[in-house]
């Protein structure tokens, strides 16, 4: 008995609780583009990407995150030949020659074979609530919670920005970004009771590879 008074103790002393703001790349190592700008027009290839994840498979309404992305260098001039390339000679693309010969593309040439590249990104966000969806007893369809019970269909329409800085070389890379720079205050309630208000905060991104 002692334990579990202890242990309800601990759990109505909590106050306040985080939840998810952005979505969460199960394979954003082959894109990292979607988390940091700065890749954006660094190869001398058009490159296009589709994924589709469901977070928490079995569980009703769960997270869903779709993207599509594409992007490609404009106004650069870049012979060098990759494994992407459209003439591939016949040798491994990775192999010795890739290794001897790699040079950093003149764009971004940070030395002889390291380069260094910097983007920003802007758009807007769209966050909506359905307020008929939250209904957590099914028995009891009243139970919503009331400060946002008669809130119906809200949609909120924000200022995005991010901004990221990637280092990388023929062996290695590094990258660091940040999403939502902007911090902002989202009211998803149309009722009489007081909210506070939903903060986005900016979120860091830190990558690496060898």
């Amino acid at each position: 008995m002692k334990i579990l008074f202890i242990l309800g103790a601990i759990l109505m002393t909590g106050s306040m609780s985080f939840a998810q703001q952005q979505p969460q790349y199960t394979q954003y190592i082959v894109n990292n583009y979607i988390i940091n700008p700065a890749l954006s027009g660094i190869e001398n290839y058009t490159d296009v990407k589709i994924s589709h994840r469901h977070q928490w498979v079995g569980v009703d309404n769960s997270p869903v995150t779709t993207y599509f992305t594409i992007q490609m260098p404009i106004g650069k001039k870049d012979d060098r030949t990759s494994a992407t390339s459209f003439k591939m000679p016949g040798e491994n693309p990775r192999g010795k020659n890739y290794w001897q010969d790699y040079t950093a593309p003149a764009p971004h040439g940070l030395t002889a074979q390291t380069s260094i590249a910097v983007g920003f990104e802007a758009g807007v966000k769209s966050i909506s609530l359905n307020s008929n969806d939250l209904v957590f007893d099914p028995y009891n369809p009243i139970t919503v919670d009331p400060a946002v019970a008669n809130s119906q269909a809200i949609n909120r329409i924000k200022p995005d920005m991010g901004a990221g800085i990637w280092l990388y070389s023929s062996t290695y890379f590094v990258g660091v970004s940040a999403e939502q720079i902007i911090p902002q205050t989202v009211y998803f309630s149309n009722n009489t009771v007081k909210t506070a208000g939903s903060k986005f905060v900016p979120h860091l991104f830190a990558t690496a590879g060898y």
